[in-house]
């Protein structure tokens, strides 16, 4: 007859059981316990160029291919994840994200940026139109910022900026808009008023010497990011409910190529092009970098927060997308892109998966 087990050795066998589970689970990303673990992060990555690429992390391969024969310059989701918002350059391109199918196409002037406002229910799109004349002498019109109802895919509103416009985006009856023209002149615009009435922003007493503004702001909670180019590059945080503003400094950094926030408002994320900056928003200071391994562009987080994506344009005969955790500050590999080399990307918001 087999022997029932001592009641030592059921609570030895029950302690084992609770720490294998307790070193299986993934840390949360607000937790120091457990940085070592090494998590397989299970997202949808959407990377784009000339095409459209989706990617599961988990299985490290492409799973849906979307393509439009045009340059991709940025891509949105909505707060749900049902549906892509891809500015292009022939215009602005929904995608539904359960079918990873196109579902229409609002606008069809050249889209240079596209985000959504604080309910995630209307995309602003700064877009330009171009006019090709005798001699394929091609005129560009004022850049203008277009809104679009995402329910309906149509047109609710159009104003226009002016040339030569690298980003912007309109006021509310609360917050200010900002304008930043190629040249890397800020400007605000008063609550209520247009675009056209932005009031130059005066950067110089924060920024001695040159200096340019080449990768797009972002706007985040009612502030707004400004990466600054400079020896060494700046990230000036601008609240547009105030008009007060920080300055980050990022010693060692040059160029900036991407900018993201955790959800928790704790850390801006920089990518510099090869180097990956942890800045601190509540004592402004650079606490890590990071070193994904190969140069870069762009900046993505997954919906916790854990995992940054980086989009990496030349990877053998193609492109991949870089991943790199932010708890342990390690790389955790690649995905490799055989067709397309990627510049712009996205996270699809956990929850869309979750519900599926």
């Amino acid at each position: 007859m087999m022997k029932r087990p001592s009641s030592l050795l059921l609570l030895a066998l029950l302690a084992l059981a609770c720490k294998a589970k307790d070193e299986a689970a993934p840390p949360t990303a607000g937790s120091q316990a457990g940085l070592t673990a090494v998590v397989v992060p299970s997202d949808q990555v959407y990377a784009a160029s000339s095409h459209l690429r989706i990617v599961d992390a988990r299985g490290q391969g492409v799973i849906a291919r979307v393509d439009l024969g045009r340059a991709v310059r940025n891509l949105v989701f909505t707060p749900d994840g049902k549906v892509a918002v891809l500015a292009a350059s022939n215009g602005l391109h929904l995608i539904d994200a359960d079918r990873q199918q196109p579902i229409g196409q609002p606008t069809q002037h050249p889209a240079r940026w596209v985000e959504l406002d604080d309910s995630g229910t209307r995309a602003f799109v700064l877009e330009h139109q171009v006019t090709v004349g005798a001699n394929d002498v091609r005129e560009i019109s004022p850049f203008s910022v277009v809104t679009v109802d995402l329910a309906t895919a149509q047109i609710l509103h159009g104003e226009e900026v002016g040339q030569r416009i690298l980003y912007a985006r309109p006021a509310t009856d609360e917050l200010s808009g900002i304008v930043v023209s190629e040249a890397g002149e800020v400007g605000l615009v008063a609550p209520g008023k247009s675009l056209k009435e932005a009031q130059p922003y005066d950067l110089s007493a924060v920024i001695a010497g040159p200096s340019r503004i080449r990768h797009f702001p972002m706007v985040k909670h009612g502030v707004a990011y400004v990466p600054i180019e400079a020896e060494p590059a700046r990230v000036v945080a601008i609240d547009l409910s105030t008009r007060q503003h920080r300055v980050f400094q990022l010693d060692g950094l040059i160029t900036l190529r991407g900018l993201a926030l955790t959800p928790d408002r704790q850390t801006l994320v920089v990518n510099s092009g090869g180097t990956i900056a942890l800045v601190d928003l509540k004592s402004g200071q650079v606490r890590a970098k990071l070193e994904p391994g190969a140069p870069s562009t762009g900046a993505a987080l997954s919906s916790d927060g854990r995992t940054l994506y980086l989009a990496q344009t030349v990877d053998g005969d193609g492109g991949a997308v870089l991943m790199v955790d932010l708890l342990t500050q390690k790389p955790l590999g690649k995905i490799h892109l055989d067709d397309i080399s990627p510049w712009a990307l996205e996270v699809r918001p956990r929850s869309a998966l979750a519900a599926r």
